[in-house]
């Protein structure tokens, strides 16, 4: 049984939570005397995922694919192009800002740099009851109560909810981050690259506190990693991103054990392994990452791809199910 679901109670029912639909994110480029759009940076175009409640969804593909753009467009940090994100069935786009705000408590994020995404100048107990001031459901709630109850939540010490950030090591600052971020008790938390700055001993205590809250709290993942064997332990399904568009999904143990996609095959031959029984050929990707300003004709992976025909330059692949979920947009399967 998958690690992180192993002691969760089965959900009979699954209730879709988040879902984008055809999501698109552009850039601007400006240049000129009056600094003009003269091109766009096509970051997402047409994304489309689903995360239901109870699930947790990894989101992976190579630097500069649209991951951390996707997970900034959820929450609002950055507007969308066009599309539109769904949250329990109901646009947030459709009463505007207002609407908007409305969800926040229900979507929170843990950003990557755990020393960049904390102000140096609050404590931590400051910090940590910031999410609540604005909010009707914990008004009088005692500061220094809640940033105990949540420290203890994430292993922290509560006896030094009065000191700040600098104090703390780098994994220990990752977890008062994730502990901001379970303070309005969220029903999705988005997690991009949460182990990537915090050393190795760090990574593992923090991938295991995730593991436990996933267990042991109503809360949904997206995580966001480059690391395929992060994804594998905490998530449950999987999307593959590449240059701002989702070539496969599905869950976990399908993909893993049959890639469709030829750029999903390529990620997974870049796994270490130690088994002998592990034969599986390395494959190397010719070439660099198209500009996201310019993307590929019809496919966008053909440039690179070891499998491409002469049509894949014309075509554009739909993102069709080939049973149980696993859907892959590729022309040759």
């Amino acid at each position: 049984m998958h690690p992180a679901t192993s002691q969760r109670k089965a959900v009979m029912i699954m209730a879709e939570l988040l879902k984008t639909v055809n999501l698109k994110k552009y850039f601007p480029v400006r240049g000129g005397l009056f600094q003009r759009p003269v091109a766009w940076v096509h970051a997402l175009d047409g994304v489309s995922i689903q995360i239901d409640e109870g699930e947790s969804l990894g989101v992976v593909g190579e630097s500069g694919c649209g991951k951390s753009t996707l997970a900034r467009v959820i929450t609002g940090i950055y507007d969308a192009t066009s599309g539109d994100i769904l949250f329990k069935g109901k646009s947030i786009f459709s009463k505007g800002a207002t609407h908007y705000k409305s969800i926040r408590e229900d979507v929170q994020i843990v950003f990557q740099d755990p020393y960049w995404s904390l102000n140096p100048r609050l404590r931590v107990m400051d910090i940590l009851y910031e999410p609540l001031e604005n909010s009707k459901k914990y008004r009088g709630v005692n500061k220094a109560a809640k940033a105990r109850e949540l420290m203890e939540l994430v292993g922290l010490d509560p006896e030094k909810a009065g000191e700040y950030p600098h104090e703390f090591s780098g994994g220990q600052r990752q977890r008062i981050a994730i502990a901001r971020a379970l303070a309005t008790d969220p029903k999705l938390l988005i997690l991009d690259e949460p182990t990537s700055a915090v050393d190795t001993l760090s990574q593992a205590q923090v991938l295991n506190l995730l593991a436990d809250l996933y267990r042991t709290r109503n809360v949904s993942y997206m995580l966001i990693s480059h690391d395929l064997a992060v994804v594998q332990y905490i998530c449950r399904t999987i999307a593959v991103m590449y240059l701002g568009q989702v070539v496969e999904s599905g869950r976990i143990e399908d993909v893993f054990e049959n890639p469709l996609h030829p750029y999903t095959m390529a990620l997974f031959s870049a796994i270490p392994s130690i088994s002998p029984d592990n034969t599986r050929e390395r494959i190397i990707l010719e070439g660099n990452v198209p500009s996201a300003v310019n993307p590929p004709k019809g496919c966008r992976f053909h440039t690179r791809c070891p499998e491409a025909k002469p049509e894949c330059s014309n075509v554009v692949p739909e993102l069709k199910d080939y049973g149980n979920g696993h859907s892959a947009a590729c022309i040759r399967i």
